[in-house]
Order: C-alpha cells, then structure tokens, then sequence
C-alpha cells in the first residue's frame, strides 16, 4: 500500500471509480485504396503503440508516452498527476527539478484524472494533444500554465494547448482520438492500486514521502548507485529497468 501524505484521492477513497465506458469496436472489410496518395494516408494514420515488455510487476510504458531523458538511463521516473489537483501542480517543478539536477535519468509522465475532479479527464485530454503536436517540452508547460489557472475551468483547456504552440485545427482533429491514451493511463494506475496523486515511481517503487526536490534527489542518487551496480555487475542497460522493477515486484517494493 503506497502512503499517500498529502495529495489528491488520498487513502481512504469512499467508493471504488467506476470504469471507463468499453470501446465500440466495429468490424468491418479492410477499405479499398484506389490511389499511392491514399496508400500514403493510410500508412500515416496513428497506430496502436508498442508497448515496452519490461518484465513482471513493472510500470509499464508505451512508445507514445511523454519522457525526458534517455531511453537507457539507469534510472526511469514516472509521474501521475490530475491537472485538476493543486498538489500535483506544485509537485511539477519539483520533480522537474530533481530530474535535471541527477542527470542520468529519464522522466516519464502519466495521467491520472480523479472522478472528483470533473475537468481532469478533458485536460489530460488536452495534454495528450499538446504532446503529440509539439513534444514534451510544450508539455510540460502546459502543465503549468495550469498553476496560474486554479481553479481550472472548461475554457482554460483548448487556450492552453494553443499556447504552447497547438495549431487551432490540429487541437479540434486530434480531440476524438485523444482519449484512449487517458483510459490506458488510468488503467494502469488502478492496477498499480494508486490510491492518490501525485504518484511518483522510481524504478517502479512508490516514492512515499513528500514530492520535494531534496528528497526526491536523495532517492534518485541512492537508485543510481544500485542500478550502477547492477550494470556493472553484467545488466545490459536496455534491461535495467526490467531488472530493477522485478527486484521491486519480488521485494515487496523495495529493490
């Protein structure tokens, strides 16, 4: 059980959050391509991402997940947070912070929009658009254009996502399709049993203090120094964090 000192959603929750409604899902004959134009069009069309086997009890990743870093860093950071929670966004920079400060590692963000939130789940939306168009940099500053937001409001969504550089038509086009990177989020946090965010992993172990750059840093440095260990003991650095989130699955989440 991961102990939630202060956040959004924290322990105890009243009421389990009701699933996503299923997709529909309509079978139909492959459509006929009459030109190369069309060929291209179609090769061009968002897929559905790889995702990245990382072992047993790990925090799975996908291709399409906003990340800093570098793919083989010995250490990977992943955020939760619900852009409608206050403390996610002043938990933003100092996680950020962290991050640049340790160097070698990588920053992932997830989403994790609360049912007491009613405009988390449109603003992730917004951010998975964000994204897609401009990258992880905009991104992040798309979360905290929402600190001078508080409290958010409908309208604040799509102003936002054209800030940092969305194109109006490019916003409105990819708005259907944004929502299925928010639900495969979401179900992976309530697999991990996140009773509460900010939810931050390091190496998939819960970070469970408070998210503040020092401590954040203490944990990161102290991560590095066994999975620098675990390389030069013989693990490839593509597989570290497999290896690494095992250990947590296998140890009860200390690695």
């Amino acid at each position: 059980m991961i102990a939630w000192l202060v956040g959004c959603g924290s322990v105890p929750q009243p009421a389990a959050e009701p699933e996503p409604p299923p997709a529909v899902v309509i079978e139909s004959s492959p459509p006929v391509i009459a030109d190369a134009a069309a060929v291209q069009l179609a090769e061009a069309a968002p897929k559905e991402p790889r995702v990245r086997r990382n072992g047993d009890g790990v925090v799975t990743l996908f291709d399409d997940d906003p990340e800093r870093g570098d793919d083989l860093a010995p250490v990977t950071m992943v955020l939760f947070v619900d852009l409608e929670c206050p403390h996610c966004l002043t938990a933003l920079p100092e996680v950020t912070a962290a991050f640049d400060a340790i160097g070698d590692a990588r920053l992932v963000h997830k989403h994790f929009p609360r049912k007491s939130h009613p405009l988390a789940y449109d603003a992730a939306r917004g951010g998975v658009i964000v994204h897609r168009e401009v990258g992880t940099d905009a991104l992040e500053f798309y979360f905290h254009d929402f600190v001078a937001l508080q409290p958010v409001r409908a309208e604040h969504i799509r102003p936002s996502a054209l800030r940092v550089g969305v194109a109006p038509e490019a916003f409105d086009a990819g708005w259907d399709s944004s929502a299925a990177k928010v639900d495969r989020d979401v179900a992976l946090a309530r697999e991990l049993a996140i009773a509460g965010v900010p939810a931050l992993f390091i190496n998939c172990r819960p970070f469970d203090e408070l998210l503040k750059e020092a401590a954040i840093i203490t944990a990161l440095e102290a991560e590095l120094t066994a999975a620098r260990q675990s390389i030069a003991d013989g693990t490839r650095r593509d597989q570290i964090y497999a290896r690494r989130c095992s250990q947590v699955a296998e140890r009860g989440g200390t690695p």
